[in-house]
């Protein structure tokens, strides 16, 4: 039945293809979650991107598409790293006040699980083990289905920028956590971003861990050391606090255009040329009106939130 599939598949995977893969996958890891719930954290952690993997190379297989094409791996660069790291930074900043800002609009029940089975995992193990099964596992389970096959579905996007976004939003809603939902599918829009500019499935597995171990260690910290400081019980804010946030999140991130726009030169990959001197000066105006305007509104916001607690 197997083959007879393969024979009518389209050689070449389109969007719908990847939307398929992405249904599917989100379908296991709901069906895992509701006949495993007494299974060990680790234990179904792995069956997960065990499941993760089968499924893109399975996907690779039906369309008659070679990991080779779909998975491309080089060395990376010294200053293409140094651009992961830059990206990483900014998106991790965002993702996490973006978390923040949003998480008084979700479910305490939601968020309480999810805190609880991450407290669990963090005083149940040591961190070479959290590390190796949080972030090296998925960093590279994760990469080869998203980053891999679905972002190669969606190469046939005539809007490039569109790309990154489809892939990145999937990568979210598989997530299935709907207060993880949004700050997910930043960082996934990130790894898309270095995959679409570097074609190199190896800087994404590097950004994708790095992300993830930069969790895991500060979680590590505070739930080892500090217990009583990650107890998040309670996660509403009020009015005055919930401006001075987003307030915060703005002037905080009004480095982010031209930060981001320097990571973006230095993921270039090796063939690629330079933009023109000219074209790096428009550029970099541009990101930094943009960032002197995100500086005044934020402040603004912030002025205006102090106003509002006095």
């Amino acid at each position: 039945m197997f083959e007879r599939m393969m024979k009518s598949a389209k050689p070449n995977p389109d969007l719908f293809s990847g939307l398929v893969v992405a249904l599917l996958t989100l379908l296991c890891l709901i069906i895992y979650r509701h006949i495993l719930p007494s299974v060990n954290n680790f234990t179904q952690l792995l069956i997960n991107e065990t499941t993760i993997v089968l499924i893109a190379f399975l996907a690779m297989r039906f369309h008659r598409v070679s990991p080779r094409v779909v998975l491309p791996i080089r060395m990376p660069r010294f200053r293409q790293i140094a651009g992961i790291i830059l990206l990483g930074g900014c998106t991790f900043y965002l993702s996490a006040m973006v978390n923040i800002v949003t998480m008084p609009l979700f479910s305490q029940m939601d968020i309480d699980a999810f805190n609880n089975q991450m407290k669990e995992m963090m005083t149940s193990s040591s961190l070479p083990v959290m590390l190796l099964m949080c972030a090296l596992l998925p960093g590279i389970c994760e990469e080869i289905l998203f980053r891999g096959f679905i972002q190669y579905s969606c190469s046939r996007l005539k809007k490039r920028w569109m790309i990154p976004c489809v892939v990145g939003l999937l990568f979210g809603i598989v997530h299935f956590h709907l207060f993880r939902i949004l700050p997910t599918a930043i960082i996934g829009i990130a790894l898309s971003f270095i995959m679409l500019r570097s074609q190199n499935i190896s800087l994404s597995m590097l950004g994708h861990f790095l992300n993830n171990a930069t969790v895991i260690l500060i979680s590590y910290v505070g739930t080892t050391m500090y217990p009583k400081t990650t107890d998040f019980s309670d996660h509403t804010l009020s009015p005055d606090l919930y401006v001075f946030a987003i307030g915060l999140f703005l002037f905080f991130g009004s480095l982010l255009p031209l930060v981001l726009y320097g990571s973006n030169i230095l993921l270039l990959g090796k063939d690629e040329k330079l933009p023109a001197p000219d074209v790096i000066k428009r550029h970099i105006f541009r990101c930094f009106f943009i960032s002197v305007l995100l500086l005044a509104l934020g402040s603004g916001v912030v002025a205006f939130s102090l106003k509002m607690a006095i």
